[in-house]
């Protein structure tokens, strides 16, 4: 895969029944159509191109960047400038927010553990063969899909984890990212919209009228902040305090955006389309001309739902029972995190960190010791296993490519611990001989056996 500088021209799912593709879904139909990993592909080819600092790049589990790949902001265009490199493409940018960057914000709005419409999963496989996620089901604000009026599945039926879209280095279209399974399956049941639900229904319409006009050349002319003000004199006689409690949202909240020419979200702009009739497409294009929208195209608006199922107040924590706890966690056996021991006590690590600043750091100490003492246990045990199946190959007299270790130890921990294997064969003189001529291996593997008995008679 180092070898490889150059990836096919994939062409991206712009126009579909199901919306345009987000740039991580288009990332992974890359790696299936050179049938690779799409981890592999990341780490062996993007990441290389990217000519990115070390530091900035990082394995792909746990990674955090990924959610913000579609989004508007930096790590956004690196991503796409790589991929562009790579492909020779010129219209990744669409797969993005970026192309709307500059009126409202995303941040804040991603939804980063995934969630799915099943109906559409099912008509994409049946339809063309493979699946994808829209960018459409990057935000949080969309939950209800447009096309077949059922919620977005945010459950595995298999694993019963949240975690759908976890980027992990098996990841695939369309697949819980946790156990894999496909999500079109007959275990997964799409859930339908009730009665109530037509604010979200609504909400998910307005941002899917966003999204088709992104390629429009007029919102290079749109500024975030005069929406706002448009939106204000088009519907509320410039009273931002009606506004403001139209939408849900604080009004000094409201008047400091303005004030600072702050951008709003994606959701504020889409709470407004909906909370006054007006189209968002002509909401947004109408701002820069000061136009007014026409009659005809004026929706009829719906009232914002009060929320009904407020968050209940913790009760007051009993100090001598936290005390309790805390010491009780500290002198067991297992080692928790503060975070673990709060919710035993149906309180917040921040609360205990103020009443019990002591225990509260040993506590998180102990925990963070016994992570890395596990971390370098089972890395010790890793590199051991791969020390043991080089000697036994050498041994053997066959030579321990990486590819005959993979098929003993398997390709996650080969990748993960290339470090050590390279040290190993530098250590025995094999560094570089993996392609060299029969008999300058064999040469190299009988001094290299010779030297491993030396040692392990030395050791005796």
């Amino acid at each position: 895969m180092k070898l490889l500088m150059k990836l096919q021209a994939l062409e991206p799912i712009i126009v579909a029944p199901w919306g345009r593709e987000r740039l991580w879904a288009y990332t992974q139909r890359l790696a299936e159509k050179h049938c690779v990993r799409v981890g592999d592909l990341v780490k062996e080819v993007i990441w290389p191109a990217s000519g990115w600092p070390a530091q900035k790049t990082r394995y792909l589990r746990g990674i955090g960047e990924i959610g913000f790949l579609d989004g508007a902001g930096q790590v956004a265009q690196d991503w796409v400038a790589v991929l562009e490199k790579l492909t020779g493409r010129k219209d990744l940018a669409r797969l993005t927010f970026l192309p709307v960057a500059a009126i409202v914000r995303v941040e804040g709005t991603q939804r980063y553990q995934g969630a799915r419409c099943i109906e559409c999963l099912r008509e994409m496989a049946d339809q063309t063969g493979c699946c994808y996620d829209p960018l459409s089901w990057v935000l949080k604000s969309y939950t209800v899909c447009v096309k077949h009026n059922v919620l977005l599945a945010d459950l595995c039926a298999s694993c019963r984890t949240t975690d759908l879209a976890i980027v992990r280095a098996t990841s695939r279209l369309g697949c819980c990212g946790k156990c894999g399974t496909w999500m079109g399956g007959a275990a997964f049941k799409a859930e339908a919209v009730t009665d109530s639900g037509r604010y979200q229904i609504a909400i998910s319409e307005a941002i899917h009228d966003l999204i088709g006009i992104l390629d429009d050349p007029r919102l290079t002319k749109v500024d975030g902040t005069k929406v706002l003000e448009h939106a204000a004199k088009l519907s509320f006689d410039n009273n931002f305090a009606e506004m403001a409690r139209t939408i849900g949202m604080p009004k000094n909240t409201l008047s400091e955006q303005l004030t600072r020419g702050t951008k709003p979200k994606i959701e504020t702009l889409a709470a407004l389309s909906v909370t006054t009739g007006v189209p968002l497409k002509h909401m947004i294009l109408c701002s820069a001309t000061g136009r007014r929208v026409r009659s005809n195209l004026i929706k009829e608006p719906l009232e914002k739902p009060t929320e009904c199922a407020k968050t209940p107040k913790r009760e007051m924590l009993n100090l001598a029972v936290a005390r309790a706890e805390l010491t009780r966690a500290l002198q067991g056996a297992r080692a928790p995190s503060l975070a673990d021991v709060a919710k035993k006590l149906g309180s917040s690590a921040r609360s205990l960190r103020k009443h019990f600043p002591e225990l509260s750091h040993a506590i998180s100490d102990r925990h963070l010791s016994h992570r890395h003492a596990k971390s370098n246990a089972r890395t010790e045990r890793i590199c051991k296993r791969i020390f043991n199946a080089v000697m036994t190959l050498v041994l053997a007299e066959e030579f321990p490519t990486n590819r005959r270790l993979a098929e003993i130890l398997g390709p996650a921990i080969c990748l993960e611990y290339r470090a050590f294997y390279v040290a190993v064969l530098q250590r025995y003189d094999l560094l570089g001989k993996g392609r060299a001529p029969a008999p300058v291996q064999r040469k190299a593997l009988l001094a290299a056996r010779q030297k491993f008995i030396e040692q392990n008679l030395q050791k005796q």
